[in-house]
């Protein structure tokens, strides 16, 4: 009976794993989200109209809304000094940056919300 006992227990746990790994590879699939090859290449063609000191609407304009808009500031004294636009193409993993398979667009801006520079990531082909 105990070793009876102890093998379901062991089936169990084993189950239990297995369920939950299954669930983790579900939650976690990669990518998490992508862009369409329509909308990845619209995107990397609009981004070329931008020149520096262009307006924030006018890359909102162009653009459209980032993925992310968030502001940048000093730690010390929390004195904003810019803003990082981020238009994501592939994102690895929800709420985290992957340097390695991330693709985006970074648009820059100075504390005036002009465009201080563009970066892209991304590859054009993958195979």
């Amino acid at each position: 009976m105990f070793t009876s006992i102890r093998f379901h227990s062991s089936l169990l746990t084993f189950a239990l794993i297995a369920f939950s790994t299954s669930a983790y590879a579900q939650a976690n699939s990669h990518p998490y989200s992508k862009v369409t090859s329509e909308a990845k290449l619209r995107l990397l063609t609009q981004v070329l109209k931008l020149r520096k000191g262009d307006s924030v609407e006018t890359v909102f304009k162009v653009m459209g809304k980032p993925t992310i808009d968030e502001l940048l500031s000093k730690k010390e004294n929390d004195k904003i000094i810019g803003r990082e636009l981020s238009y994501y193409l592939d994102r690895w993993e929800k709420g985290l940056v992957n340097e390695r398979h991330d693709e985006l667009i970074t648009v820059w801006l100075d504390s005036s919300n002009r465009v201080k520079s563009v970066s892209i990531r991304s590859e054009i082909f993958n195979e």
